[in-house]
């Protein structure tokens, strides 16, 4: 290593700046001259520097790293309460702003677990994989409904099943040979709980679209809302959340 004495040491002039670049991290050396305790920099082209600790200090609030080029300037002579400046050069603070800017770009957005198992149910029904998924929930068909079939009448004097067809009549004769006419009646437990459940289905669905809309925009679709809905609605009934 080339002794300090031999090395060219950088002079500051008054009012003129010097650009300089640090060959070693910080801090520096602090060594006792006749003037004083200073502090002793290596630069990356081995020249040394001398700086008072009040400048070093600025320099150290820079938080220059190892060859990051900065600027030093001398204040001028006879100027009352003048003091060092230091800063960094143009070309350091363009470096740095990449390297700041860098990450934010690259790093995705955290998914929550609740949005993770809805975007999988919603790709899965997409896709046509129907059943239960791996992550707790159950994708149906959508559009797809129970079938339910029609009531089916039994004919007490001859044993014969009737059932309601199209124009409401019944595929029964009475004893004249004219179409028989089923008695009016209320219509079952079953029906009423199908048509009350699927009501109140109707209005949740409304519901949801409308809150999808004014919170997402187009970016959750009706058939998503309906996939998401059905899918809770199966997964409560498995549970026993709703009564038939």
């Amino acid at each position: 290593m080339t002794p300090i004495q031999q090395r060219e040491v950088v002079k500051f002039v008054p009012n003129v700046p010097v650009e300089v670049a640090l060959k070693f991290a910080m801090p520096g050396k602090i060594i006792s001259t006749k003037s004083g305790e200073r502090v002793l920099f290596t630069l990356a082209d081995d020249r040394v520097m001398f700086l008072d600790l009040g400048v070093a200090k600025k320099v150290e609030d820079l938080g220059v790293n190892v060859r990051e080029k900065f600027f030093l300037c001398r204040p001028p002579v006879g100027k009352k309460d003048a003091e060092w400046t230091a800063w960094l050069s143009p070309e350091t603070e363009k470096t740095r702003a990449k390297v700041e800017v860098a990450p934010q770009r690259e790093a995705p957005p955290e998914e929550t677990t609740l949005e993770k198992k809805l975007r999988e149910s919603i790709e899965l029904a997409k896709q046509g994989k129907l059943g239960e998924l791996g992550n707790g929930m159950f994708a149906v068909q959508a559009g797809a409904s129970a079938g339910t079939p029609a009531p089916v009448q039994a004919d007490a004097q001859n044993g014969h099943r009737t059932s309601d067809n199209d124009n409401g009549n019944t595929n029964g004769t009475n004893g004249n040979g004219a179409p028989k006419h089923p008695e009016p009646s209320a219509p079952p437990v079953w029906a009423q709980s199908l048509l009350g459940q699927t009501n109140a289905l109707v209005d949740v669905y409304a519901a949801a679209l409308s809150t999808a809309s004014s919170k997402h925009g187009n970016q959750v679709k009706p058939e998503d809302v309906r996939t998401l809905l059905v899918t809770a609605y199966i997964q409560c009934s498995k549970g026993g959340l709703y009564a038939g």
